[in-house]
């Protein structure tokens, strides 16, 4: 009934003298395949289509596997058992890299004021910003997302790294001499407020300066280039840092716009990668 039921049966013979179906089961691991052969049927009546062998061979599969189905079966299930062996390592490994990138931000954000090391108190809490709240936020999302990581990631995070940086950098103006009896030693107690001010410049200037770079290198798409809008606020924000770095009071412009400065740059680079990609 196999050739009866593809229509083949009726179209080219009025009946079919004898036929025969092999099942083979076979048992592989917890697996088990049922192989179904049609071998071919015989029929004088065929002639009219051809060589009776050859056509029958094409209708209902002469070479058929019915003499080694475990062999061909076999080959088919090893190859499928060691590539998800492989899989599985792969994901394994994935696993073991997001915890890695876990422990790290966890433990340099405790120890930003814990001790016994407390970084921010000998230098290392602008590091620490950078890195929490930069680098490894972009790095990790990307490798949750791709399995893999990238240096366009990595461009991708570096204007958050440099304004986020910046925030608190100029934050610590007003808070130089508290943090000093505190002996809370960060940069700008280290450089003094004016000195501290080329840093902060610096940071500001990182921000477009990456992007721009990475765009120019291909790794981040063309419409990131409206990230570059908000760096028109570093004007203001200089001016103020330059004139009333030592006036706490009066420095409030610089932070206030490093803080929309670094908002504004994160959601229109957003906007420009979602779209750079989709267009």
């Amino acid at each position: 009934d196999a050739c009866r039921n593809t229509g083949f049966g009726q179209t080219a013979t009025g009946g079919i003298n004898a036929g025969r179906i092999v099942v083979r089961r076979l048992a592989a691991a917890q697996d088990h395949v049922a192989v179904l052969v049609a071998v071919g049927r015989h029929d004088r009546r065929m002639a009219r289509f051809g060589d009776r062998q050859e056509m029958m061979g094409r209708l209902c599969g002469l070479d058929r596997i019915d003499r080694d189905a475990h062999i061909a079966v076999g080959a088919v299930l090893e190859p499928d058992r060691a590539g998800q062996a492989r899989m599985q390592g792969g994901q394994h490994l994935a696993a073991l890299r997001i915890l890695a990138i876990g422990i790290v931000g966890v433990g340099t954000a405790f120890f930003y004021t814990a001790p016994p090391l407390r970084l921010c108190y000998r230098g290392g809490g602008e590091l620490l910003i950078a890195l929490d709240f930069g680098i490894l936020p972009s790095l990790g999302a990307y490798y949750v997302q791709a399995q893999q990581f990238s240096w366009g990631a990595l461009v991708a995070g570096l204007p958050a790294t440099f304004l986020i940086t910046a925030v608190l950098f100029i934050n610590q103006f007003q808070d130089m001499r508290a943090d000093a009896a505190a002996a809370k030693r960060h940069w700008v107690v280290r450089l003094g407020r004016s000195r501290a001010r080329a840093l902060y410049y610096a940071l500001i200037l990182g921000a477009p300066v990456s992007l721009l770079a990475g765009v120019l290198l291909g790794w981040l798409p063309n419409l990131t280039l409206i990230a570059l809008l908000p760096s028109a606020l570093a004007i203001r924000m200089f001016r103020a840092a330059a004139a009333h770095y030592d006036t706490p009071d009066r420095l409030l412009p610089a932070n206030a716009g490093t803080v929309a400065m670094h908002l504004l740059t994160g959601v229109l680079m957003t906007a420009g990668i979602v779209l750079g990609h989709s267009l």
